[in-house]
């Protein structure tokens, strides 16, 4: 079905485009904005990311926002992990450090310290 591989093509593109910009991941994104963004709507969005990533659009969103995360805590060391946090689009510091350590195994600081910096 030619209509449904380019719905998944825009979700695609809207994922790419999100995750390689720092400054869109940190925006307040709610996941009827995603699929507006899209030009879909909210169940057809939240189908095709979990077909294409696996997770739902708030997880997948929370891997990328984590991922630069990790990537900023290692590029700007000067940076305060509550200012990482901020940039990365999460609203406490608190809630980004419990979600970080989730998903590496330790504490914003720790990771910093281990990468060599």
């Amino acid at each position: 079905d030619e209509s449904l591989s380019s719905t998944q093509r825009t979700v695609e593109l809207f994922w790419a485009d999100l995750r390689q910009h720092k400054e869109h991941l940190a925006e307040p994104w709610t996941v009827a904005m995603m699929a507006g963004q899209c030009g879909l709507g909210v169940t057809q969005f939240i189908h095709l990311t979990k077909k294409l990533t696996n997770m739902t659009p708030v997880q997948y969103l929370t891997q990328g926002r984590l991922e630069m995360a990790g990537k900023i805590l290692k590029e700007l060391p000067g940076r305060s992990v509550l200012d990482v946090a901020l940039d990365c689009g999460f609203s406490s510091s608190q809630y980004f450090a419990n979600l970080f350590h989730r998903q590496f195994g330790c504490t914003p600081r720790d990771y910093r310290r281990n990468s060599g910096i």
